[in-house]
């Protein structure tokens, strides 16, 4: 990472918009439930496309965002369905698929449970209201 930010968070999350499709797990991986790397997912990538669920898009977001010397995490949540959710932040504001943009965290009805760190390999912390 660089002290530079190359691309805004706006920036990064209207790219992943446009090459992302939103495919069950089950249809893209044969599996109920698969986060794949980011690696895994540029791999299976068909012209720049990436198929995948919620936890595929927080890891092409979180990934870019690290890439452009961002701080950003993934948050496990609840949506307001009773969903479980995965989803990128960044400086209180959340990449989130299900989103048409980055929106501030708490503008969201999503009840956070964990949040990774920072780092790649850092621990997860449970979030406790």
């Amino acid at each position: 990472m660089t002290a530079d930010k190359a691309l805004s968070v706006d920036d990064i999350f209207k790219v992943n918009k446009l090459r992302f499709g939103w495919h069950d797990d089950s249809s893209t991986f044969g599996q109920t439930e698969y986060w794949a790397t980011y690696e895994e997912l540029m791999a299976r990538a068909d012209k720049g496309r990436v198929r995948g669920d919620c936890d595929d898009f927080a890891e092409l977001c979180v990934h870019d965002l690290r890439a452009n010397g961002h701080r950003a995490r993934y948050v496990l949540c609840i949506t307001e369905g009773g969903e479980g959710h995965l989803v990128g932040e960044c400086e209180g504001y959340i990449l989130d698929n299900r989103q048409e943009w980055v929106i501030p965290q708490d503008r969201l009805n999503y009840t956070w449970v964990a949040l990774s760190g920072y780092l790649p390999g850092e621990p997860w912390h449970i979030v406790v209201k």
